[in-house]
């Protein structure tokens, strides 16, 4: 025969059971988290790199061409 004792203590089983599952969920998702902001940081820097490089890119691009056009008053002989 199933006594109110042996069914508070089934009940005590399983609450702790889920209180555990609920605690790895948690940490699961925070784990997560961190770990996608420090990608996000990790590619945003990335993107900040390459931008300096292709704006660095441009300017040396922009000085070549400057130096190497002719002046304007060379136009007409």
């Amino acid at each position: 025969m199933v006594t109110e004792k042996s069914l508070h203590d089934k009940l005590d089983e399983i609450t702790f059971s889920q209180d555990l599952l609920k605690e790895n969920v948690y940490q699961k998702l925070k784990d997560i988290s961190e770990s996608t902001y420090a990608r996000l940081g990790m590619q945003l820097r990335s993107i900040g790199n390459f931008q300096h490089r292709m704006h660095a890119s441009e300017m040396s691009k922009d000085e070549v061409d400057t130096c190497t056009q002719p002046s304007g008053h060379f136009d007409h002989y």
